[in-house]
Formats: structure tokens, sequence, C-alpha cells
């Protein structure tokens, strides 16, 4: 099976056991932890597009929803930007992800180029930030992210339901998530998933809040990671959960 990883399948299905019982945090707004990064010319990471002595990503909001029709994961990504000047350029690491657009806070395009992409790299996104410390990419995922391992119902112990998990290492995470892919730049994170209501959603992180019903069949979970963390550890998993 592509991607098929024992390991992670074996501890995501941990986490989706052992959550059930785990109380919900503070619903209160993500904290802004910065983690420190090196910008000698030796620590260029060859992998990565980012340019964090420029423009570099401190925290991320994810807005999405998982599609199990498509296989797709579509939304928005909002990141904090810390960067110096008065025109600098965000450079991202993404791959194979369809941008539908990228704005400021208050809805004003900002000028953007998806360069052509690399194979093992993936696409360079380039951002004229301008003055805004703040950008919303709305995109959707591939159906073959490399990140992303949809499995239908006949692929899972149950049978009945479909399963979702996430790998990211090394340099994965830009296949669902547009940010700079390095584990030399930490980010925090925040995430608010949306998927069917049989099914439960967990992350690397803490929930913040119960699952709530929303319209069309489907459940809002939230999400939280209030300590700078290496892109790759953004992970999830949406399955039926066992009790």
């Amino acid at each position: 099976m592509r991607k098929t990883l024992p390991l992670v399948l074996a501890l995501v299905a941990t986490v989706l056991v052992s959550c059930q019982s785990r109380e919900p945090g503070s619903t209160g707004p993500a904290p802004t932890a910065v983690a420190p990064v090196l910008t000698g010319p030796d620590t260029k990471d060859i992998h990565s597009y980012a340019d964090p002595a420029v423009a570099r990503v401190t925290h991320v909001a994810l807005d999405l929803t998982a599609n199990f029709d498509s296989r797709t994961m579509q939304g928005t990504a909002t990141l904090d930007v810390l960067a110096a000047g008065a025109s600098p350029v965000l450079s991202l690491d993404t791959s194979r992800l369809t941008i539908q657009s990228v704005r400021d806070p208050k809805g004003k395009e900002l000028p953007f180029r998806l360069e052509v992409p690399d194979k093992v790299m993936g696409a360079a996104l380039r951002i004229e930030i301008g003055g805004t410390r703040k950008v919303v990419v709305a995109y959707s995922s591939s159906p073959d992210a490399d990140a992303l391992q949809w499995l239908s119902p006949a692929q899972t112990a149950g049978g009945k339901q479909p399963y979702l998990f996430s790998q990211g290492e090394a340099i994965l995470t830009r296949s669902w998530v547009p940010t700079q892919d390095s584990p030399g730049i930490r980010q925090t994170w925040e995430a608010t998933i949306r998927a069917p209501a049989a099914l439960t959603v967990v992350m690397s992180g803490e929930r913040t809040a119960e699952p709530r019903e929303i319209a069309g069949g489907m459940r809002e979970w939230r999400y939280r990671m209030e300590h700078p963390v290496a892109s790759y550890l953004i992970a999830i998993g949406i399955g039926c959960s066992m009790r």
C-alpha cells in the first residue's frame, strides 16, 4: 500500500482511542510564541524554498474540510509572518496544491506566483506581502498528496467507515499545508477541521472544544499547539473511534 507506515497507523489508532477521555482545554486565543531560527549561510535548508531571513511563518491557523469523496482537504491556511522591510516576499513550500487565492485579513488580494514544481521539493509559492503580517491562503490539496493516506472502508478493521491519516516527515506536510516546511522553522498552530459526523478527528495538539454538529451531516473539531514545532509534526487522523 502506498506510503503505508505501520508505526504511524498504530500511533494514530492509539490516539483515536485514548483521546476520547481527554478533557478539552481552554478555548482562548492561540499563543504567539516565536522560536529562534538560524540564518547563517551554513544553515540554509536545501529542501525548502523558505527564506526566513526575509520573511518567516510563526503561526499557522488551518480551517479545512476533509472531503472523502474527492480525497482532498479544502479551505484556508492563515499564516502569521515575521518580516522586515517595506516589501518583503514570503516564500512557502507547496506540493500539488491548488491555490485559489492569497489575501490579507481584510480581503485584499496579494500578488503571488506559483513556480514550476520540482519533482522532490514541489513548487515555491512566492507572495508579495507588503505591509501585512498575516496572509490567508485559500487552497485545496490533491487526491494524491504525499502526506495524506485515504483509506476506503474496505481497507479498515471495521469495514464500514473511511479513514485518513497524515505522515509529514520529512518534507511532505507541504502537500496539505502551504507553509515553510523546514524543521529549522518552528511554528505554533491551530486548526478547525470539518469531517463527516460519524468520524472522529484527532490531531497532534490539544483539543480546545467539544466537537459540534454543523450542516451537511458534518462535525467541526478544534485543536491547537501552543509550542513552536517543526511543520512535519502537524498531524491529523480521521476515522471511526473505537471504544
